[in-house]
């Protein structure tokens, strides 16, 4: 190869050098094409325009607390609530009679008419004798009628108060005067803490 064929080969590989250095430098001075990502596109929270009243309303609908309706329940009528059990308080006192004899005061007035659906009826009494010898009986007395209340008679022993209940009782038709009658076996003092009449409705 001769000198100007390789001066010639030298220039032609510059250019060539220069040519491909703009050419790279060209095309990376272009902007490069904007990507679209999701984010750009999504609508921000809390803008208005990117959601229409309709779908507003359903995201309210969709999130709003739930709310259970509930029927309050009707309180009980003063007819409705009947009491099952009652008592009526007859009182206390004492005797030393071997003999039934009548306890004024222990006593109560009671129209059966006024007691409906009566189930049973029951006398009950509280007795003792503090000196713990013989036994004490109690009763119901028809005043009204002259005539014990039949099966009303219950007794107890010892010094320590017994409560002892009657088997089941009918109360007389109409107003009438029930009251106490005791007697102590042995004539030793007997006591009537407390009596009743228990009355149970159907």
């Amino acid at each position: 190869m001769n000198k100007g064929k390789a001066v010639l080969l030298f220039f032609s590989f510059v250019a060539l050098l220069n040519f491909l250095i703009l050419d790279i430098k060209v095309f990376r001075s272009q902007e490069e094409p904007s990507v679209v990502t999701p984010t750009t596109l999504s609508p921000k929270i809390g803008e208005i325009s990117f959601c229409p009243a309709a779908c507003l309303e359903a995201i309210s609908q969709a999130t709003a607390p739930a709310f259970i309706q509930t029927t309050p329940t009707p309180k009980p009528t003063q007819a409705e609530v009947m009491v099952k059990e009652l008592y009526i308080p007859l009182g206390s006192g004492s005797t030393k009679s071997v003999d039934w004899v009548e306890l004024a005061g222990v006593e109560s007035v009671i129209d059966a008419a006024n007691y409906p659906k009566i189930k049973s009826v029951i006398f009950e009494a509280s007795l003792r004798i503090p000196t713990a010898n013989g036994r004490v009986y109690a009763k119901l007395y028809n005043v009204t009628d002259k005539h014990d209340v039949w099966f009303s008679e219950v007794w107890a022993e010892g010094p320590l108060g017994y409560r002892a209940e009657s088997g089941k009782i009918s109360l007389s038709p109409g107003r009438k005067l029930y009251r106490v009658m005791m007697k102590s076996t042995m004539a030793y003092e007997a006591i009537l803490d407390s009596a009743r009449i228990k009355i149970l409705l159907e």
